[in-house]
């Protein structure tokens, strides 16, 4: 039924702009869309996620995240950014974007299947399944039939490590642990010069899984060039439930900083047992997924361990870095990401989090590329998506530009570190080129 109105849908908006298109349009010098029409069809972007299963509750709040951006899209707010204004894509006709939301199972064959069921009824894009093993399996879908794809929050490297076959057709918002890496020590030599810390020394804990081996595979080798030496590398089974055994050989070493690449119960689970060997390193940092969770935050913050730090996408609503050149924009970010995170909560009844906050940006980007490309033409769009950047005002980073495998080139994070019960902004990175941006 589904598959029968969008197809009746789509032919109507399709003799309905070309006689609109008869009657009003002029032809773009640049090819990249009429802008005349006074409405079009509405575009379609399809978004899999598995629906049942232990993450059902996250994937209801992505969903939720996915949804206000919709709102943010088709309806016009008061807000200062010309997107939210706009009342629909104002470059294509003002036409409204709808969300088709499809079960891709947690099997990559079931996740197959339903992108090809979602590609069959005529959405221009693809978003969403959050997983990396469900992701890869639906971009290889994508990739077969030149249909984009949007990861908002996957975060496998694997996903753009350049070995993949379908990089021309797939692009990914969150940052790859090659990022966070970076951005940790570009972090670590700023703490150092400012406080005289004097680090020398870290210890590893990953979960053991391919992001975590990948993840601290890369940051052994990134510690050992800038001259840290590596005193443990301690990995973990992710179906532990009892972590006394690997915090105890972080601790047994002694470092003067330790990284995380943990899901949120590890966390915690080390935490209590940091806090009850009154073990405190200068900085544990930690790596995205369970460091971004209001769990993890109230459980650091009652058992008194704020010394954790970790990468951050949501902007900080009282950001203040004392500098007014960059206060301002940021400042702008925590204004549009509060308006934003109302929305949001009318929906969830909680605030947003970095991954439902990824796959908002996932839906905001592809109705951006559809009104920078004046088409939903497949092949245009994998272009579009290529070669822009998008303005990104809801963003610290501000801008999201995507290389060719398909990576977030411009770091949509920055560290944050826990501080009186909430999340405060410590250290951005500088990104410096700066291209045309698509609103």
């Amino acid at each position: 039924m589904k598959k029968m109105l969008i197809s009746m849908l789509l032919i109507l908006g399709l003799i309905f702009t070309l006689s609109a298109c008869s009657n009003e349009a002029t032809d773009s010098p640049d090819g990249t869309g009429i802008g005349q029409v006074t409405e079009i069809e509405t575009i379609y972007i399809g978004a899999l996620f598995p629906s049942n299963g232990a993450q059902a509750e996250l994937i209801a709040d992505l969903q939720a995240a996915m949804l206000v951006a919709a709102d943010i899209i088709n309806n016009s707010h008061d807000i200062e950014w010309d997107l939210a204004q706009n009342a629909g894509l104002a470059n294509y006709g003002h036409a409204k974007v709808e969300i088709v939301f499809a079960d891709c199972g947690v099997t990559a064959a079931s996740a197959r299947v339903a992108a090809e069921e979602l590609i069959s009824q005529g959405v221009s894009i693809i978003t969403g399944c959050y997983d990396s093993t469900l992701t890869a399996a639906v971009a290889e879908v994508c990739q077969k039939h030149g249909i984009p794809m949007i990861s908002g929050s996957a975060r496998d490297d694997s996903l753009t490590d350049g070995e993949q076959s379908f990089a021309s057709v797939f692009n990914r918002i969150a940052m790859s642990s090659i990022q966070e890496t970076d951005l940790f020590l570009n972090y670590l030599n700023q703490y150092n010069l400012t406080t005289s810390a004097g680090i020398q020394s870290a210890a590893i804990a990953y979960i053991n899984n391919d992001y975590g081996n990948t993840a601290a595979e890369y940051l052994e080798t990134s510690l050992n060039n800038n001259g840290l030496q590596v005193v443990a590398i301690v990995g973990y089974d992710a179906s532990s439930t009892d972590f006394a055994e690997p915090a105890s050989r972080m601790i047994a070493n002694a470092p003067d900083v330790i990284f995380q690449i943990s899901s949120t119960n590890d966390l915690i689970g080390m935490a209590q047992v940091y806090q009850g060997a009154s073990f405190t390193p200068d900085l544990a940092l930690c790596y995205s997924g369970g460091f971004q969770q209001q769990e993890f935050l109230t459980a650091a913050s009652e058992l008194g361990v704020e010394f954790y730090s970790g990468v951050m996408v949501c902007p900080d609503i009282l950001y203040d870095d004392g500098d007014p050149e960059t206060t301002d924009a940021k400042e702008a970010a925590a204004d549009i990401f509060s308006y934003i995170d109302q929305l949001y909560r009318q929906r969830t009844q909680q605030g947003m989090d970095t991954s439902a906050y990824l796959e908002f940006a996932s839906i905001i980007v592809a109705a951006q590329a559809v009104d920078a490309a004046g088409t939903t033409d497949p092949e245009t769009l994998n272009t579009v998506l290529k070669e822009t950047s998008f303005a990104a005002p809801y963003l610290f980073s501000g801008t999201i530009d995507f290389d060719e495998q398909g990576q977030n080139s411009i770091s949509s994070g920055y560290i944050a570190t826990i501080y009186g019960g909430r999340y405060q902004w410590v250290f951005s990175p500088v990104n410096t080129e700066q291209n045309s941006l698509a609103n």
